[in-house]
């Protein structure tokens, strides 16, 4: 028996089986965020505990307002970031942007690692 041209040729998958292709990479992609985001997290904790054990590093000099400094007093004291907008300014966009601040300043991602290491500098 001799196989026809069209044998050889790759033959489309069937439908069901595309769409569940099309799932397990939606699954997949799903999946790499979340552990992309874990990994960022596992870095900055990596960070704290580098400032915590050896100290900040000779010479770093980080200068913060006297707002961003109450701004991270009342986050080492567990205030929201909307409650520390509303007691300082009223608004909580004022403390978004000292947080934005504070974080470029720092070289911080998360509100705990930028108190740890504020408290580690001395600028609490």
């Amino acid at each position: 028996m001799t196989q026809s041209r069209s044998d050889l040729l790759p033959q489309p998958l069937p439908e069901r089986t595309t769409i569940e292709i099309q799932r397990a990479r939606t699954i997949v992609a799903e999946v790499r965020h979340v552990l992309e985001s874990q990994l960022a997290r596992l870095e900055d904790l990596e960070a704290s505990l580098s400032l915590v054990v050896e100290g900040p590093p000779p010479g770093l000099a980080v200068r913060l307002t006297p707002q961003e400094r109450e701004v991270l007093r009342l986050i080492a004291q567990d205030y929201t970031v909307p409650a520390i907008g509303q007691r300082m300014a009223g608004k909580a966009r004022t403390a978004q942007t000292h947080m934005k601040h504070i974080h470029a300043k720092l070289g911080t991602q998360s509100r705990t690692t930028a108190v740890l290491k504020a408290w580690q500098l001395g600028l609490i």
